[in-house]
């Protein structure tokens, strides 16, 4: 891996770790949510009694896309910052690039074919669901699909999603939304699911009559404290950091992550020893649940800034790669660096 002019280069090996990496850090997940499920640890993770059986029942979906965030810088073996499983944007920005014999276009292109079929069997159009105050990033990333979907898809604002008197949901155009792409995680449609509306939105999920393409155990991998369990039943792994819900075993450099949180905010880098000294801080509207504890991860520093090397998943493959480079902190002002393979 090196950072040249205007890009960065991998080669070979580059590639095979951050592949072998990729899959098998997504095969330690769904271990990690199956031990969840299968221990009844879901309310450690903020979810509430009355989806746990929801959750239950869709392990068995791997979903569609994921995107892990690497430290790497080319000499240590990757290891994982974070996964974005529920709504990771910036797909728009990998398929620029491609890999040397991986083809994603190839990847999203077999299972939106997939999704194609189940909504011509339901005679329904494919709705990509995003959020009013979504900015360009959220939208690319949805016209990225949209550009490799077969059919024409409908982008459909979150807020404009209306219900019938049959509690059947629709857009404006009153057309039956029975599958849907989203970006507004689940984490929101759990909260939503107190009032009436989330609740016959989240029970229509739940019988099979709407089809969200992310399954729902994927929020269980928005909070934080997954990858402090991740640690927990595999420690010392060499793909992953020690990551622990008090910061009282650790020392060295330490980042404190907000247990729930995006784009970078409420996230503290400090050294440990006999004090806490402050290395970088980043403010945000995420601090108010807690936060989790992780030791610093080396990724690649060059004279452009610090660089996190990020690897899609398309099911169970790995299927890209895209690099943000920022300081110490990587928020969304972080600028996209292409590279070459």
């Amino acid at each position: 891996m090196k950072r040249l002019k205007d890009h960065f280069v991998f080669d070979d090996v580059d590639i095979n770790q951050l592949k072998n990496a990729s899959e098998e850090v997504f095969s330690l997940i769904i271990k990690t949510v199956r031990h969840i499920c299968d221990n009844n640890l879901h309310t450690n993770f903020g979810v509430p009694n009355y989806v746990i059986d929801s959750i239950n029942h869709s392990i068995g979906d791997i979903g569609f896309l994921g995107r892990f965030d690497w430290a790497y810088n080319g000499i240590n073996l990757p290891k994982l910052l974070e996964y974005n499983g529920d709504t990771p944007v910036m797909l728009d920005e990998t398929i620029s690039n491609t890999i040397r014999g991986i083809d994603i276009r190839q990847n999203l292109t077999h299972y939106l074919n997939k999704i194609q079929e189940f909504c011509s069997i339901n005679n329904s159009p494919l709705h990509l669901i995003y959020q009013e105050v979504d900015g360009e990033d959220v939208i690319n990333h949805l016209k990225a699909i949209e550009s490799l979907y077969p059919e024409e898809c409908i982008f459909l604002k979150i807020e404009d999603l209306g219900k019938t008197d049959e509690d059947e949901f629709v857009d404006l155009d009153n057309y039956l939304v029975k599958c849907m792409i989203k970006l507004y995680s689940w984490s929101w449609l759990i909260r939503d699911g107190e009032t009436d509306f989330g609740k016959a939105f989240l029970k229509r999920i739940d019988n099979g009559d709407i089809k969200c393409i992310e399954p729902i155990w994927k929020v269980l991998t928005n909070d934080k404290r997954f990858l402090s369990l991740m640690w927990e039943l595999n420690p010392n792994h060499p793909n992953l950091l020690k990551t622990v819900n008090d910061n009282s075993t650790l020392s060295g450099k330490v980042v404190a992550k907000p247990i729930i949180g995006r784009e970078g905010q409420n996230i503290n880098i400090a050294y440990i020893d006999d004090n806490v000294d402050i290395i970088a801080s980043s403010v945000g509207d995420f601090s108010d649940e807690g936060f989790i504890y992780q030791e610093y991860g080396p990724v690649a520093n060059t004279r452009y800034g610090h660089a996190v090397v990020s690897t899609w998943m398309v099911e169970d493959k790995f299927s890209g790669i895209v690099i943000r480079e920022d300081g110490l902190i990587t928020t969304k002002n972080a600028r996209i660096v292409p590279y070459f393979s």
